[in-house]
């Protein structure tokens, strides 16, 4: 029978909050989720918690935490993605892993939690797969080396934070601005010259990705060939025959704001999970249903 534990991981004078679910046979992986910036640990539909649970039943373990200053965690977070909380996950998946005697882990994450997650693997060489849902190519890029230090959507402050709108008399964007978004959409479009994130090609070098692209629906075609160029850079530069990377489209109305049908919940939960039960190691000890505890939105 599965079994959940919530758990309180000292951080410094803070304490990181968790829950770590636990198959009743003994775990062969472990799955940290990570959700964007003031999303709940079992993040929106409780997507976070139902994958948890029919992960389990696959018997990987796996763990969803408060971010600092979020539901039952304490402490401060910036709301930024140029500081990110790598630290404070690191510090669960320690526990987490020491307790369940386990070497090795993968992560789940989107917005805050794919960049945060992105970095903690680069940083953490026992992370063995990456599964990213990205609301839009911008996500992916590195504002400090993109061209005008622009990314898709508008003007980077030198750390990284959005800069602030010109005031409303302003008028128009002036032609250098208007010159700088017309060299973006054409680096977009040539995208083996895209300043993609470091840590993203660290992870697609080094261990196997899963890239759910839930952004704007013109864009859906265009994200896989963008990315099959990565890979192809990364291969270059690495001289890497092992890349594994997978691209999948959830479009739709509402899903660049995480806002998902009811249906595509369970198609989301029914790749994330299939794709993680491909790249843990071992064998599940049993066969399971499809999309176990898709339907039930309890933490």
């Amino acid at each position: 029978m599965t079994a959940e534990y919530p758990i309180f991981v000292p951080f410094g004078p803070d304490r990181i909050a968790a829950v770590v679910t636990v198959p009743e046979a003994p775990p062969r992986g472990f799955v940290l989720f990570l959700q964007g910036l003031g999303a709940p640990r079992h993040h929106r539909y409780s997507l976070w918690s139902r994958m948890a649970r029919t992960l389990a039943d696959m018997d990987i373990a796996s763990a969803r935490l408060d971010w600092p200053e979020v539901g039952d965690s304490t402490g401060s977070i910036p709301a930024t993605l140029s500081v990110l909380p790598w630290r404070e996950a690191k510090a669960v998946v320690d526990t987490a892993l020491d307790e369940l005697g386990l070497g090795s882990f993968v992560i789940v994450g989107n917005c805050l939690g794919m960049h945060t997650g992105l970095h903690l693997a680069f940083e953490d060489r026992r992370c063995v797969g990456m599964a990213s849902l990205v609301g839009g190519p911008g996500m992916l890029l590195d504002p400090m080396r993109d061209v005008g230090r622009w990314t898709v959507d508008g003007p980077m402050k030198p750390n990284g934070a959005s800069a602030p709108k010109a005031p409303a008399h302003q008028g128009k964007p002036s032609r250098f601005v208007r010159l700088t978004r017309k060299v973006k959409r054409r680096l977009m479009r040539r995208s083996d010259r895209i300043a993609w994130l470091p840590d993203l090609k660290h992870a697609v070098a080094s261990f196997p990705n899963l890239l759910i692209f839930q952004g704007r629906e013109e864009l859906a075609p265009r994200f896989p060939r963008q990315v099959d160029a990565l890979t192809a850079s990364v291969r270059r530069t690495n001289g890497s025959t092992a890349t594994d990377v997978t691209v999948q489209n959830f479009v739709g109305p509402g899903t660049r704001e995480f806002r998902f049908s009811v249906p595509m919940q369970a198609d989301l939960i029914d790749a994330l999970v299939e794709w993680v039960d491909r790249v843990v190691p071992g064998e599940r000890s049993h066969e399971t249903g499809g999309r176990a505890h898709a339907d039930s939105h309890a933490e």
